[in-house]
């Protein structure tokens, strides 16, 4: 599932993409990594977002949950967040 706003910004990398796999022939080699790399990014910010795992995993596409744990990993701002939430709901 890709971000409404998102689309018309990756149409033109698309279309681009697409001619140079043309010019290139049988020499094209897919670059799957990009890919996995754009999945991680995307689970790190939708858990930042302090989504469900179970909805990160959707809007991924993994079919395994265990997979889309592999893709999050705790961050930064996500435990000083979950400290500042927590001071919050212990001490207002």
């Amino acid at each position: 599932m890709i971000p409404p706003p998102l689309i018309p910004l990756l149409k033109p990398h698309q279309e681009a993409q697409h001619a140079v796999k043309e010019a290139a022939g049988e020499r094209w080699q897919d670059k799957d990594a990009r890919v996995d790399d754009a999945r991680h990014t995307a689970a790190r910010l939708l858990i930042e977002q302090w989504l469900d795992i179970s909805v990160v995993q959707e809007i991924i596409g993994h079919s395994q949950l265990t997979t889309t744990k592999r893709y999050t990993h705790i961050t930064a701002t996500l435990s000083t967040d979950g400290a500042a939430r927590m001071g919050r709901a212990l001490w207002g």
